[in-house]
């Protein structure tokens, strides 16, 4: 086996870890579902086959009839909408093929809601220059969306979900491109002809940026405004007129204060684009929304989305454990004795891949340990694989935890954490940075990331990630600042030594004068960042993260110190007990 158990000098349990995770990983090799779980396996909660690999495999299944009809209906649909017109094959006879990608629609609960077939070009062939130019196209950070969610909640707004039906062909072809008849639509009638795109089609490499150049000047001309932090966000009114847009490819989230200014964005959309209204929002990039603007309680998790990867990787009927990491995993490096196989690099990147969308999506506590996990996926050997499979067991147990906003009675705020180890990565010497921040009583943003270089001590190392951390937060204040003037009254006035802004009951909301704060449990960053001494000690620091010495001086955020215990940040430096885990 590539992934030789190397244990003589661990213990028996965690030998016997290792050696059951390499047999599960050889069983699913053998049965070739290494990089995902077969389809002829993985089923829906209410018990249907999940989407087929290719049209020869959809075909023989029992529910071929409702895949065909969605592929009727998008090549109906691709005509209404004009995308493509029958012409002559090339004289070089030059085409860009196409294929069907079959996806069975599912909701928070995993039940499937509707089959989907799309029509896909294989952009893979096109050449830069001649078939495309620029093709960069940005999306909604998930920061961004708690953060909105967040201020949903703090002020009660009403939000609704949208998604725009065949999003990417409502662009506008940028160049000459032509493409094969799909299969199964090719008849004598079409023989020696190809389709010339008018319009963008799945696969394009420019496809996702053709649909948004076409979504942003529509909504330019709908009077939205796009915030300068961030370029999906879009603002438009002030006070009860107010709306916020969030857009995530094909998916849009709409925040107002008033529901008929949410109805009136969803009418303006839906009569240029295919929209469809998908009521409260419940369930956005993965991760399952509960708002209730009556009761004001918010909640995020991602259950639905772990318990797919659990049967995907065979861990649904997995045994629990706390914490995700124990403290052997900061002497875990890189396997230098062995090369993994093809099969079992995929296996191991898709395993870390899933875990790290859960991490950055719901779960701050598996931050630090998806992050060690990350730095192998080139050559992973059988301990890496056993400790990226204890945080899937950690998930299995903890799948009922969720993000909570708790109620705030003072205004705005927005507070944030700091911290560092030093030289934990022992491979590397290198030390890791955490931070978190909470915004009117959520968390919305957190990192856990190793950092460029070697601290020459544990000063230097929590100076960096506190520049780190200053970077972040400076981005959600002036985020904050955009919305500032669009945000509702609210009938009192709330500050606290942590506000970054207030709300008057007769004026906008207005910033308030006192300073973002920042929480550091290193008494000699704080001494740094306010008073510049000790020069020889400091001098080597990069001049990037002197900026915090800047941002201090001139009053835009100021540093608390606080006991290493209150230190929200700990747990994305450190693998951490369970009690701390349940703290946090």
């Amino acid at each position: 086996m590539a992934f030789a158990t190397r244990c003589a000098d661990k213990p028996a349990t965690t030998y016997l870890g290792h050696y059951l995770d390499r047999m599960a990983f050889a069983t699913t090799v053998m049965h070739g579902t290494a990089l995902t779980a077969s389809s002829q396996q993985l089923r829906s909660a209410d018990g249907i086959l999940l989407e087929p690999s290719s049209l020869s495999e959809a075909q023989s299944r029992d529910d071929w009839t409702k895949w065909k009809e969605a592929m009727i209906v998008e090549v109906t649909g691709m005509q209404k909408m004009d995308i493509f017109e029958l012409v002559d094959l090339l004289a070089d006879g030059k085409l860009i093929g196409v294929r069907w990608v079959y996806k069975l629609k599912l909701n928070a609960q995993r039940r499937a809601t509707r089959y989907k077939a799309r029509l896909v070009a294989q952009g893979y062939t096109q050449q830069p220059g001649l078939d495309y130019d620029q093709t960069f196209s940005p999306v909604v950070r998930l920061q961004t969306i708690r953060i909105l969610l967040a201020l949903t909640h703090r002020y009660r707004l009403h939000v609704a979900q949208l998604d725009v039906s065949t999003a990417f062909l409502n662009g506008k072809i940028d160049k000459v491109v032509h493409v094969q008849i799909p299969p199964m639509f090719k008849s004598h009638e079409n023989s020696g002809k190809c389709y010339r795109l008018k319009k963008a089609l799945y696969g394009l490499k420019q496809a996702g940026r053709l649909w948004h150049t076409a979504l942003d000047e529509q909504l330019r001309a709908f009077s939205f405004k796009r915030c300068c932090a961030e370029p999906c966000v879009y603002i438009r009114g002030v006070k009860d007129t107010m709306v916020i847009l969030a857009i995530y490819v094909d998916d849009l989230l709409v925040i107002g204060a008033m529901p008929s200014c949410v109805k009136s964005v969803q009418q303006q959309l839906s009569s240029v684009f295919s929209i469809t209204d998908q009521g409260n929002v419940s369930h956005i990039i993965g991760m399952n929304v509960e708002y209730d603007r009556e009761a004001h309680t918010l909640s995020i998790d991602q259950g639905g989305y772990i318990e797919g990867t659990l049967e995907k990787f065979g861990m649904d009927g997995a045994w629990t454990v706390r914490p995700p990491a124990v403290e052997g995993i900061n002497t875990m490096g890189p396997w230098l004795s062995g090369t993994a196989s093809a099969e079992e690099t995929r296996y191991y990147a898709s395993l870390v891949g899933s875990l790290l969308w859960i991490a950055q999506g719901t779960h701050p506590d598996i931050a630090f340990a998806v992050g060690r996990c990350t730095r192998f996926v080139a050559n992973p050997s059988d301990e890496h694989l056993h400790t990226a499979k204890r945080i899937l067991r950690y998930l299995k147990g903890t799948i009922d935890v969720r993000l909570n906003a708790k109620r705030t009675s003072n205004g705005q705020t927005l507070t944030g954490w700091a911290d560092s180890d030093w030289a934990g990565s022992r491979d590397s010497q290198r030390s890791t940075s955490g931070y978190v921040f909470v915004v009117n009583g959520l968390i919305c943003s957190w990192s856990s990331r190793l950092q460029p270089t070697v601290g020459n001590s544990s000063v230097e190392a929590e100076y960096i990630a506190l520049a780190a951390a200053a970077r972040e937060m400076l981005w959600t204040s002036m985020f904050l600042g955009e919305l500032d003037q669009s945000l509702p009254k609210t009938p009192a006035i709330h500050v606290t030594e942590a506000t970054t802004m207030l709300h008057s009951y007769d004026r906008d909301l207005v910033l308030d004068p006192t300073i973002p704060k920042l929480y550091s449990d290193s008494s000699g960053v704080r001494t740094i960042a306010n008073d510049p001494q000790h020069f020889t000690r400091t001098k080597h620091i990069d001049i990037a993260h002197f900026f915090l010495r800047d941002e201090v001086v001139d009053g835009r955020l100021t540093i608390a110190l606080i006991q290493s215990s209150e230190n929200l940040a700990d747990i994305l430096t450190k693998p951490l007990t369970a009690p701390m885990l349940v703290h946090l």
